[in-house]
């Protein structure tokens, strides 16, 4: 019975055929009012209807109102209700419009129906409960794994079983209509949610922003403290969703507004170019998988229910960023597509087919823009930035790093990281003449001893040593990231938010940085010893989501820190000291 769910869920998706609450202010009563009005005024000859020509004369430009005359005769009747009439955005604004259709519920409706034949004819028995998880297991396998987070969106009553308008309910959360809790992100009057920035702006994951998250992460620049405290309807100094999404422009978006906008040349439709045109720079790298996928009609155009249904229009996922070739097979797998911080099931799973053109079960260019990975190259350059030489194309890998330069300038040992079968990270040395690369074993982040005959490494969360062929592997201590001193005397590595070291002579583990000292939530791999092994550099996050570049004496008893760099901008943890001690590159 299952298996007959999926498949008829997913050509239901696919074969889908297109032919702030709260009481109303006195200024919205005020302007609804007027706007009915002007619509019993249009209507010249009382029928309690406009035609085109009555639209078009109540309406200040002539080609513009006939273009809105058929985008918003709904029922193409050939005349406009005075429902219909107040949802022109030339008659009310976006918030106080009326309700407009959503092509988004014909999708739930066959949803719907898939779960009622699956069920024997649920609908034929409209009070009966089904078992919660008979339908989330249903829904599950259809969707390649259904998000069921917070289940009281779904079982309002909390008795585990689940009525047909809740499993309705369900089916709109695993298709973006409302989240996990039941609020909607497609509001009535066809703005949606900007749920993509909202859950990019919520850093720290727990379903409210306060203001330094704002500030930082919504790109609205010197706006953000307007912004924000005009938002926090009830003054507790944090956004809800809801007080989120009431931003003008920021916390939603306005499809019906765009392909208004879009539509230059006024016949209610966007062509391939028109979308192009229009789309912002960021939304560019999905256009492209508008056309032929969204054109469910395929007449070489959108009509507004088409565009509506687009992912350029539906913005409550980062569809701008585009999925990750994560096993290096040039191509886009559903798990692959799905691999996002949040996830909308069905929507995400509508999407992928759509855009699988060739329904091979993949996208691949022109479906949908992978980015193909080329292989990584290694370069010398001169201390001044000049006199670039190339050493190695290293192909096969889809991953190099943790580069390290042995003691005598001679040999480079690095990681390399691969998808393909019976490959996995493994590390290897090449000289720095140029040649090819010695595997010499599995591990990450090899790093030199002073010598030059032994390195240091981190494998399944421990550190290690071994020889510069491989041989004599010897786990040495809990943690990662291990960084041997230029004197050879000391290895450093972490523990999640602790730095310790590792004598190398008296064989004992000493820490630098405790847990109950550190200030950091977590302290990232790849520090860097000064010259004269006195200091480590090194990355560090706090819990409010702070990067710093810190500095801290590793001899014994002066283990104080000394901060470098503080903010929300990205570091790479990755710092080289000149050898002179008195500077630090790093990214």
């Amino acid at each position: 019975m299952r298996s007959g769910w999926l498949i008829r869920v997913t050509v239901a998706l696919l074969l889908i055929d297109l032919s702030v609450d709260g009481a109303d202010s006195d200024a919205e009563v005020a302007a609804r009012k007027t706007a009915t009005d002007r619509f019993l005024k249009a209507d010249s000859d009382g029928d309690r209807y406009l035609t085109q020509d009555e639209f078009v004369a109540s309406q200040p430009q002539a080609e513009v109102a006939r273009r809105d005359f058929r985008l918003f005769d709904d029922n193409e009747d050939g005349k406009m209700s005075r429902e219909e009439f107040l949802c022109c955005p030339t008659v009310l604004s976006a918030h106080l419009r009326g309700e407009i259709f959503d092509p988004m519920s014909r999708l739930v409706d066959e949803a719907v129906a898939a779960l009622d034949e699956s069920l024997g004819g649920w609908d034929k028995r409209p009070n009966e409960t089904v078992p919660l998880v008979t339908v989330i297991q249903m829904v599950a396998e259809a969707a390649g794994g259904a998000s069921t987070a917070n289940l009281g969106g779904i079982d309002l009553d909390a008795d585990q079983r689940i009525s047909r308008n809740e499993a309705r309910r369900f089916l709109e959360i695993q298709l973006g209509v409302r989240r996990n809790d039941g609020e909607l992100l497609r509001k009535p009057d066809g703005r949606v949610v900007n749920y993509m920035l909202y859950s990019h702006i919520d850093q720290n994951r727990d379903d409210r922003l306060v203001f330094q998250e704002f500030r930082d992460r919504s790109y609205a620049g010197e706006n953000a403290e307007r912004l924000f405290r005009d938002a926090d309807i009830n003054h507790n100094n944090q956004l809800s969703l809801a007080e989120f999404s009431s931003i003008p422009s920021r916390g939603h978006e306005d499809p019906i507004e765009q392909f208004r906008l879009y539509d230059k040349n006024l016949d209610a439709y966007l062509d391939p170019a028109e979308l192009k045109a229009g789309l912002p720079d960021w939304k560019q790298p999905i256009g492209g998988t508008v056309f032929p996928g969204s054109d469910l009609d395929a007449d070489g155009r959108l009509s507004l229910a088409e565009y509506r249904l687009s992912m350029p229009a539906n913005m409550v996922l980062s569809w701008q960023s585009i999925a990750q070739d994560r096993d290096g097979d040039e191509q886009i797998s559903i798990a692959e597509f799905r691999n996002t911080p949040v996830q909308i099931p069905l929507l995400q799973l509508y999407y992928f087919h759509r855009m699988d053109v060739n329904h091979d079960g993949f996208l691949a260019p022109p479906e949908y823009p992978v980015t193909i990975k080329t292989p990584d190259e290694f370069f010398v350059v001169d201390e001044d930035g000049s006199n670039w030489r190339s050493l190695y194309l290293f192909e096969g890998y889809n991953a190099c790093g943790s580069v390290s330069v042995s003691p005598d300038g001679q040999w480079i040992a690095f990681d390399a990281w691969s998808t393909k079968p019976r490959r996995g990270t493994g590390m290897f040395i090449m000289p720095r003449s140029g040649g090819k690369p010695r595997l010499i074993g599995d591990g990450m982040m090899p790093n030199w001893a002073a010598d030059g005959e032994r390195l240091t490494f981190s494998s399944g969360s421990s550190v290690w040593t071994t020889t510069r062929e491989g041989q004599e592997r010897v786990q040495l201590a809990q943690g990662w990231g291990a960084q041997w001193s230029p004197d050879g005397q000391r290895i450093a590595f972490t523990r999640e938010s602790e730095i310790c070291v590792y004598d190398v002579l008296q064989k004992r583990v000493e820490t630098l940085l405790s847990a109950r000292e550190s200030p950091y939530d977590s302290i990232y791999w790849n520090m860097g010893w000064s010259p004269d092994s006195r200091h480590l550099c090194f990355k560090g996050a706090t819990a409010d989501g702070t990067i710093e570049v810190a500095l801290i004496d590793a001899v014994a008893g002066e283990s104080h820190l000394k901060v470098r760099h503080s903010g929300k901008v990205p570091v790479n943890a990755d710092f080289a000291w000149h050898p002179r001690g008195d500077r630090i590159v790093y990214s």
